[in-house]
């Protein structure tokens, strides 16, 4: 990418971890929301160590500035969500304890985060489109959901399922 800005799934050291972490946090307010997906070590490591394709790091000059997650699992977990059977943080548990993440049928768009003042560049759209395009077999038209936390991330999931011709799900 120009202008020193990058993305990459690659390995991160437990202080760009905590860092990302951290990022997500002070945007998410995960730990005052027992429906989302704890940004918590345990669920960092095991996307590390399970799903690492899908998530991808937004760097400029070598910095963090954002991240892009996408949780893989099967269309029957997807419909419990869109439908507000099953939380994002029941999602994701039950994605962790079944193996359903190895299925890839469906794409649950997390999140994505980039830093204020990094805002308006694009890179939202081009990491969870690097993301979801090293992690799924476009081919198979996996539908892609979500759960609007914003306007614009409700943009940006139009924009990404239609960029990637993918069907797109929203929770209720």
């Amino acid at each position: 990418m120009d202008d020193g800005f990058s993305i990459d799934s690659s390995e991160l050291n437990k202080k760009e971890i905590e860092e990302g972490r951290q990022l997500a946090e002070s945007y998410f307010e995960t730990s005052n929301d027992p429906d989302q997906m704890p940004t918590n070590e345990e669920n960092s490591t095991w996307i590390r160590k399970e799903i690492p394709t899908c998530l991808s790091i937004i760097r400029h000059k070598k910095r963090i500035i954002g991240f892009a997650l996408v949780i893989p699992c099967t269309k029957a977990l997807m419909n419990q969500f869109i439908s507000k059977k099953i939380t994002e943080a029941q999602l994701f548990d039950k994605v962790k304890s079944s193996e359903a993440y190895k299925t890839r049928e469906a794409i649950y768009f997390c999140s994505v985060f980039v830093k204020p003042e990094f805002r308006g560049k694009g890179l939202a759209l081009k990491s969870l489109t690097f993301t979801i395009e090293n992690s799924f077999d476009l081919s198979k038209s996996p539908p892609l959901f979500y759960w609007a936390y914003s306007k614009e991330g409700d943009a940006l999931a139009k924009r990404l399922a239609h960029d990637l011709k993918l069907p797109l799900y929203k929770r209720k």
